[in-house]
């Protein structure tokens, strides 16, 4: 049980990490590249947190087990506009540009929409379909990068004492701890230790890395503690469960979903930190269209996947309803998420996740 303790704070230390270097070396592409932090979110920063999704629809698909694929998609979307926009909302509100709610937001809507309408064709998602959602993601990702030419004052600077520094140092002991401890996952720890020494050094002598170096370490170094840091986090937080006596079911509704969307939610309290809430919202919208379009798309172009009933009956519209819901929740004509809105959105996905408890029985 203590390593497993140690597995799960040292993972969520390098979470914490991979999210401030991923937001600092975002911010510098951003500026080098002359396009807005709302493009870079719904793009580079979007994919990268994504990527553990990814991962485990591909693997699922591969497997044969399409339900984890269709299911990790719907529940990490319902998480990302719920905790990973309603969290950092909750705790400084977020004021955004009023495009992402007349173009990107109702973008999402659409491709929530086209999956829906495409799963409920024999419920099931064949190649050509999966075709048709990379397809669509392409074109997105074009009208993104052509229309987000645009540059501003961007404030990036990582204070010596920062946060995640202290969280980094955090992983890092812990992380040792483990090792010494012995694990079943040693060369993913030891990669992910020393990604949090490499994220800690260019993050405190960040100001000294000019022109393309710093987002050309930050970035990969970033993404890779975000999708490390939460496989590590899953494997300690199961062996906790599993040693409370939880059972898989819950495991896999509670802790795996939350497991591969912390990579979301720790870019976007990073970026509300520095006060980009663009890279906030513009993370989540474009982590939903990467999961639909990108996620769904690769699964099923891989492997035809059947899509059960149940999802199309619940899950997927209230994946839906998150999105379109973000709409009055903004503070009248202005792209504001008060901290009610955000605390409401959070509360929302408690009581979600206890309507998911009470069907399963686990409640």
């Amino acid at each position: 049980m203590a390593l497993a303790f140690l597995l799960v704070i040292a993972g969520l230390g390098a979470l914490l990490l991979g999210g401030e270097g991923l937001v600092v070396g975002a911010a510098r592409l951003a500026r080098s590249w002359g396009v807005s932090p709302l493009a870079i979110g719904l793009t580079v920063v979007a994919f990268g947190t994504s990527a553990p999704e990814l991962a485990v629809s591909v693997i699922a698909a591969l497997e044969g087990t399409p339900a984890i694929a269709v299911g990790n998609v719907f529940g990490s979307n319902i998480f990302n506009v719920l905790v990973a926009v309603g969290v950092p909302a909750a705790m400084t509100g977020l004021v955004v540009r009023r495009q992402i709610f007349r173009r990107e937001l109702p973008f999402c809507v659409l491709a929530n929409v086209l999956v829906i309408g495409l799963g409920y064709t024999a419920y099931r998602l064949d190649r050509w379909e999966g075709a048709v959602l990379l397809a669509c993601l392409g074109g997105f990702l074009f009208w993104v990068v052509r229309t987000g030419r645009e540059t501003e004052e961007i404030e990036e600077d990582v204070d010596e004492h920062s946060p995640a520094l202290v969280f980094g140092g955090v992983a890092l002991i812990c992380g040792i701890g483990a090792a010494l401890l012995g694990t079943d996952h040693p060369v993913q720890l030891w990669l992910l230790l020393g990604a949090s020494a490499c994220a800690m050094t260019v993050l405190h002598f960040h100001r000294l890395m000019g022109g393309l170096l710093g987002p050309a370490v930050l970035v990969p170094i970033g993404l890779g503690l975000l999708v490390g840091g939460s496989h590590i986090l899953v494997v300690g937080a199961t062996a906790i469960a599993g040693g409370l006596g939880i059972s898989q079911a819950t495991i896999g509704l509670t802790i795996v979903a939350i497991g591969t969307s912390a990579p979301e939610l720790a870019a976007g309290l990073a970026a509300a930190r520095k006060g980009m809430s663009d890279i906030v919202l513009g993370n989540a919208i474009g982590s939903n269209l990467f999961n639909l379009l990108s996620v769904l798309g690769a699964a099923s172009l891989i492997h035809p996947m059947d899509v059960a009933p149940q999802f199309l009956t619940f899950d997927a519209w209230i994946a839906l309803l998150t999105v379109v819901l973000l709409l009055p929740l903004k503070s009248g004509k202005t792209g504001h998420l008060s901290r009610f809105a955000g605390l409401l959105l959070v509360l929302l996905w408690v009581a979600y996740t206890t309507v998911l408890l009470v069907m399963e029985g686990q409640v």
